[in-house]
């Protein structure tokens, strides 16, 4: 849809018994063409067929009639023989004569359909790492600092250590103007010496934060939201659920990927399936015993690399009732861990002494027998 307006039919309004307000506007056309056809407007909340989300309010003009009924050529569907299986979006005949009754304006139409943008160059903002501010001082305090020295702040972001320990590191985000490249000329805030720099970019890629896929931002995403604790379908931010916790699965449930093989590690001493590695088919690989751990389960397996090097990839899990390994990285917590349950003995013997040793067991040996 190219309208600048939304429209909805008379018929639609009288079957709904949507209420209608006064207004009068000409609507333009192809070509220019003017007529003065409105008879009022109202406000409804449109939603798809077969969920309730995504919704949206819109105000749409009431005309005697949007088009003519389409399609206007009949589709013969039976011949197309690659739809009969097909499970259709809507449960409708949309091959059959039908009234449009609702015709949605440019802006609600790209917002109904799931898409994601990037922004141009001129439109990205400035991310300035404010290092040296105590992990005490507040978000407001920082913003109206900023305020005082001219600065319009869009965001004002505190870093964090693994396990929610604040760093005395302050993201500030910048409209792209030319005050704001100043920001990097500031080496006093809040009456403490200060460096400010460049953000650097990650090389990880980034995740959107609404739809949690891959490539893109969530300021510039139109898709459905997804929620990254419980995976149901609302922001991350809105999800009821509070504490961290388990999916669990039964040990005997199968689990099979095509041309891949399943190392499991399953837990048997309780709920859940443990953890597993999949590993694709053809690559020479053995699979590694780790020690037993009483909060961290590990599955790995060791692939043979050209040159005969071996390569070991492990699966690491840290249950989340371990709060002290849960504060830090899963694979320092599994490597300190493993190194403490798999350690010789701190008592070392050099070969010299070892043999020294054995010949005067054995010379004992032969006294005792005389």
């Amino acid at each position: 849809s190219a309208s600048q307006a939304n429209f909805i039919s008379e018929s639609c309004v009288r079957r709904l018994n949507l209420t209608r307000k006064e207004y009068s506007t000409p609507v333009v056309g192809i070509n220019g063409m003017s007529s003065n056809v409105s008879s009022g407007k109202v406000s409804c909340v449109i939603f798809p067929y077969s969920k309730p989300y995504p919704s949206f309010n819109l105000e749409a003009i009431v005309i005697p009639q949007i088009c003519e009924k389409v399609p206007q050529i009949p589709a013969v569907v039976q011949k197309w023989k690659y739809l009969e299986n097909l499970c259709l979006a809507e449960p409708l005949a949309v091959h059959d004569e039908m009234e449009i009754d609702l015709l949605l304006g440019v802006e609600v139409f790209e917002e109904s359909i799931p898409h994601h943008t990037f922004p141009l160059p001129s439109e990205r903002n400035i991310h300035a790492v404010i290092r040296g501010i105590p992990a005490s001082t507040k978000e407001q305090e920082i913003k109206e600092e900023l305020e005082q020295k001219g600065y319009a702040p869009h965001h004002i972001i505190r870093l964090k250590r693994n396990g929610g320990v604040p760093m005395p590191l302050v993201v500030v985000i910048l409209p792209k103007t030319e005050k704001s490249q100043q920001v990097f000329n500031e080496h006093e805030f809040l009456g403490l010496s200060v460096r400010v720099e460049v953000q650097k970019n990650s090389r990880l890629i980034g995740q959107c934060h609404r739809c949690q896929k891959y490539g893109h931002a969530q300021s510039y995403c139109t898709a459905s939201p997804k929620c990254l604790k419980c995976a149901q379908d609302h922001m991350t931010h809105l999800c009821p659920q509070t504490g961290q916790e388990e999916t669990l699965l039964n040990p005997g449930d199968r689990l099979a990927f095509s041309n891949y093989d399943v190392i499991r590690a399953d837990r048997l001493n309780g709920r859940g399936g443990g953890l597993a590695v999949l590993i694709k088919r053809g690559i020479d690989y053995h699979r590694s015993t780790n020690a037993e751990m009483q909060t961290i389960e590990a599955a790995s397996v060791v692939v043979n690399m050209a040159g005969g090097i071996p390569l070991k990839i492990t699966s690491v899990y840290v249950r989340y009732d371990d709060r002290y390994n849960n504060r830090r990285d899963p694979y320092d917590a599994y490597r300190t861990t493993s190194y403490l349950h798999e350690r010789p003995s701190t008592t070392t013997t050099k070969p010299s002494e070892e043999s020294e040793r054995s010949k005067t067991s054995s010379d004992n040996s032969n006294n005792n027998s005389g």
